[in-house]
């Protein structure tokens, strides 16, 4: 029997940071540039430089990540105040048959 969503979301099924990326999009080519210029970066810095970098890195990755929870979040309540206008909504000038 095919679950619903709601039985995904709550089995922990659904897990959209999951989703990995196709290699040649273009996503795919800045990930690989990103990469290249960071070792390329790396190769030429001294270990503490290198340790300092990471952190940047770390702490940058974080905003990211902070950021895109919170639109994701927002997109989400955005998504369901929709659903819920059109489902309560009536218009003004037509009835409901």
């Amino acid at each position: 029997m095919k679950q619903t969503t709601l039985e995904d979301l709550y089995y922990g099924n659904i897990n959209p940071n999951e989703i990995s990326f196709v290699r040649g999009s273009e996503y795919g080519k800045c990930f690989d540039k990103v990469t290249e210029l960071s070792k390329s970066v790396c190769s030429q810095l001294s270990e503490e430089y290198i340790n300092k970098m990471n952190e940047l890195e770390s702490a940058y990755t974080r905003i990211l990540s902070e950021t895109e929870r919170e639109y994701f979040i927002s997109g989400f309540k955005l998504g369901a105040k929709i659903m819920t206008e059109v489902y309560n909504g009536r218009s003004s000038i037509f009835r409901e048959k």
